[in-house]
């Protein structure tokens, strides 16, 4: 039996010019010490599963990461020869553009919304969690009521 040495494992992936790392695990252990032994050398580390977190939506969540520090996603594997429409986003903030859909007035009854009224003067609805397991409140403060 012979010992891990993780630190010269990731020395020789570092020297080799490879700086992207996937842990790919069912929870990721070693993210943390991938992360500190890469900064210098501009390390990307992502984990592929979480602890009470996986499936398809965490990966997708992973190479979204990936993506926005710079590594270059062949998108079309993802989402296939199709992908998703492309919404066209200002370069900067203040373009005085707007990427929203306009809000239509809506009933403010929280039954709509599967809620019951609270009696309570801050708390505007409530409705109980699933399997019993508590109670979601919500409501809102603002200065002009």
């Amino acid at each position: 039996r012979e010992p891990v040495r993780f630190d010269r494992a990731l020395e020789q992936l570092l020297g080799d010019g490879r700086s992207v790392f996937v842990e790919v695990s069912a929870h990721p252990v070693l993210s943390m010490p991938l992360t500190d032994g890469s900064a210098e050398h501009g390390g990307v580390v992502v984990g592929s599963l979480a602890r009470n977190e996986g499936g398809i939506g965490h990966l997708l969540k992973s190479l979204g990461q990936l993506h926005v520090q710079g590594v270059d996603i062949d998108w079309t594997k993802v989402l296939g020869e199709g992908g998703f429409p492309v919404a066209e986003l200002p370069t900067y903030a203040f373009q005085r553009e707007y990427f929203w859909t306009e809000a239509t007035a809506a009933s403010a009854d929280a039954g709509s919304m599967g809620l019951e009224a609270s009696a309570h003067p801050w708390l505007g609805a409530a409705t109980a969690l699933a399997e019993g397991e508590g109670h979601l409140f919500t409501g809102r403060l603002a200065p002009n009521g």
